[in-house]
């Protein structure tokens, strides 16, 4: 355990003091004022990054109670990344997949990406170093850390074993303060992100998933790592102009 408890419950405080992840997101602060620097001439782009590094600097608080003492598990966290990552990918494909069969998108778009992006802000970061790492650095990093803190929460509400008489899984994705902290995510996505409002779903899915991961992986730097990964690829996958 770190030296001070951030959540109240045992189990979901090792999550948030894994050295490893301490350790990249004092990275992060110090690659954000780099990044900030290399786009000062793009004023969107600086803009839309600035948007995020709040986010990133709260992340601070996981730094100072990262447990030295504890072993990183640092092939357990990259197993689980990748996983989290590979289903991810899933999602998106069963979204796309959902979209056409009811309508919402025509049957020509469908493929194995998902067709119901905007992406308007990934869009405008480019392939380039910046852009490769801001979607790092800024958007997965800030973003997992603001749901992370939003799991403070359970210092207040704790989690409850059932729910209308049915037994909920004993630990399955930090039920069920951290659905309503997801759902947020997800909608917040549809607005700021500038998406249609069904995009909601799939991102709220994603957020349960990388939940389940960073439980499995014993580290909130699993969704973390696999958050980026999904943005990468996609970034790319636009910029490239395949979807």
């Amino acid at each position: 355990m770190g030296r001070f408890e951030f959540t109240g419950i045992e189990e979901y405080d090792e999550l948030f003091d894994s050295l490893l992840f301490g350790v990249f997101v004092l990275l992060s602060i110090f690659a954000d004022a780099f990044i900030l620097l290399s786009v000062s001439q793009n004023t969107a782009l600086r803009d839309n990054l600035m948007f995020f590094q709040p986010m990133v600097l709260a992340g601070i608080i996981f730094f100072i109670m990262a447990d030295r003492k504890e072993d990183i598990g640092a092939r357990k966290i990259l197993l689980w990344s990748g996983l989290c990552f590979i289903g991810l990918l899933g999602i998106a494909f069963v979204s796309n997949i959902v979209t056409v069969t009811v309508g919402l998108v025509h049957a020509d778009q469908l493929s194995i990406l998902p067709n119901y992006l905007e992406l308007a802000f990934i869009g405008t970061l480019g392939l380039g170093f910046s852009g490769l790492f801001s979607t790092l650095y800024f958007v997965a990093m800030g973003e997992e850390i603001l749901k992370g803190i939003g799991m403070g929460l359970f210092n207040v509400f704790q989690p409850i074993d059932e729910i209308f008489g049915i037994n909920l899984p004993e630990g399955m994705v930090f039920q069920p303060l951290a659905w309503i902290i997801v759902l947020c995510w997800a909608i917040a996505h549809v607005f700021a992100g500038q998406n249609v409002w069904y995009y909601c779903f799939p991102v709220f899915f994603d957020g349960i998933w990388l939940l389940f991961g960073a439980q499995k992986g014993g580290s909130w730097l699993v969704p973390v790592l696999a958050h980026s990964a999904n943005n990468v690829f996609f970034q790319g996958l636009i910029m490239m102009h395949v979807i």
